[in-house]
């Protein structure tokens, strides 16, 4: 249902990579013209080849160039042709720009932004805006997994979600301050099982969503084979370490690193 959105916004991407190239082109075209002589290069064809020469802008005067000095006619030619290549780039940086000027992907997601509430329910829009497309997925419910009787812990988030550790509490509240949504707990349906990732991170660039487990007890051998035969379930579903499955570690004696979650998170988001 996303499609033109995604293309849209892949555009741009290109639009833009493709700005930085051309401007880059025109700096390095500009500075190496200033370097190269006046004259106005002659060709000529004859029936042993071509014959050169070169107009002087100043006098007037016409030398042919001989075969021995052809690397004046060269430089000259290199010079033409630069000059000729940069109006070509030139044009097409106006044209560019002129394009991503009008920010058709903001128009065509107004579309469905700018309808009423009411309304929205009843589209299935082609595309939106990712505040809107952030909106949409959180408010999606769903049932997380539940506490057990005998769990006495009380820890909660900026959020008010109720977490199972000091830990979870750190993630959430970073996500949160970094305006990343994420959900807590969330169902995932992998081959004919259900598990529940610690957070479901939607990543609204890519508009796909990742997942963050916490293995916060390395220290213990069970918890580890536990969490090994999770990982290995995740990836039989395609979804791989580094790509979108984000892991964090933490042991007694090796607390959760604050710096190096930022980064990590930052990195793949």
């Amino acid at each position: 249902m996303f499609i033109i959105s995604t293309n849209i916004n892949r555009l741009e991407e290109i639009l833009k990579a493709r700005l930085l190239e051309l401007n880059a082109s025109v700096d390095s075209i500009k500075k190496q013209l200033s370097k190269y002589p006046k004259g106005m290069l002659k060709v000529r064809k004859n029936p042993s080849g071509f014959s050169y020469c070169i107009k002087d802008i100043d006098t007037k005067k016409i030398a042919y160039v001989r075969k021995e000095n052809i690397k004046k006619a060269q430089v000259i030619a290199q010079r033409d042709y630069e000059q000729r290549y940069l109006k070509v780039v030139e044009k097409e940086i106006s044209d560019i720009e002129r394009i991503l000027e009008k920010n058709y992907s903001d128009r065509t997601k107004n579309c469905y932004s700018g309808i009423i509430e009411g309304r929205k329910i009843l589209v299935q829009p082609f595309e939106m805006s990712d505040e809107d497309f952030v909106k949409q997925w959180t408010a999606v419910p769903y049932k997380s997994k539940v506490f057990r009787e005998n769990d006495t812990t009380e820890y909660y988030t900026d959020k008010g979600e109720r977490v199972r550790s000091k830990s979870e509490i750190i993630i959430a509240n970073m996500l949160n301050t970094l305006n990343i949504p994420y959900k807590y707990e969330c169902p995932l349906k992998l081959e004919n099982i259900i598990v529940y990732p610690d957070f479901t991170i939607l990543d609204v660039k890519e508009r796909r969503e990742k997942y963050l487990e916490h293995l916060g007890m390395m220290g213990d051998i069970d918890y580890v084979n536990n969490m090994m035969l999770k990982i290995s379930t995740y990836e039989r579903n395609n979804i791989f370490l580094g790509d979108r499955l984000i892991c964090t570690f933490e042991s007694a004696k090796h607390p959760l690193n604050i710096s190096t979650l930022k980064t990590k998170l930052h990195a793949l988001l």
